[in-house]
This record gives structure tokens, C-alpha cells and sequence, in this order.
């Protein structure tokens, strides 16, 4: 599966002073053309920070294939 990142978005930490983290929540979308699957657990590769896996969710139809979107809180 091919995917490209075309959007990262941050969004205001409303939790209590004492639960935040100091990383404010963001999100990523991901562009993927060529198929539209289900939400999971996919493995995602980076030539400079290496391999990891993240969940992703199809939110948005893109021709033949879908948007992706993983939400960090």
C-alpha cells in the first residue's frame, strides 16, 4: 500500500494542567489513491525515522482510493 502525507493539522490541548504531556494533539492525513481499505493497525516506512505503526482511519473518498487520517492525543 502506497500513501503520502499531505497534511498535518495541531489542535489545542484542553486537557487539565495536570494531564498534558507537553506534545499538543495533531493529526495526519495521509493520501492513498490506489485502494481504499479498513480502518487497522498499519506499518508505516520513513527513510529517516525508520519503520513504525501507527492506526489509521479512511475518512475521505480520493478517486479511486481514500483518505487516511491517524488522530495523536
Amino acid at each position: 500500500l502506497k500513501a503520502k502525507l499531505t497534511e498535518v493539522s495541531a489542535y489545542p490541548d484542553h486537557r487539565p494542567e495536570e494531564l498534558r504531556t507537553g506534545r499538543a494533539p495533531f493529526s495526519l492525513v495521509f493520501d492513498c489513491p490506489d485502494a481504499v481499505v479498513d480502518s487497522r493497525v498499519f506499518r508505516l516506512e520513513h527513510g529517516e525515522i525508520g519503520t513504525f505503526e501507527v492506526f489509521l482511519s479512511p475518512f475521505a473518498a480520493l478517486g479511486q482510493g481514500c483518505q487516511l487520517e491517524a488522530v495523536f492525543n
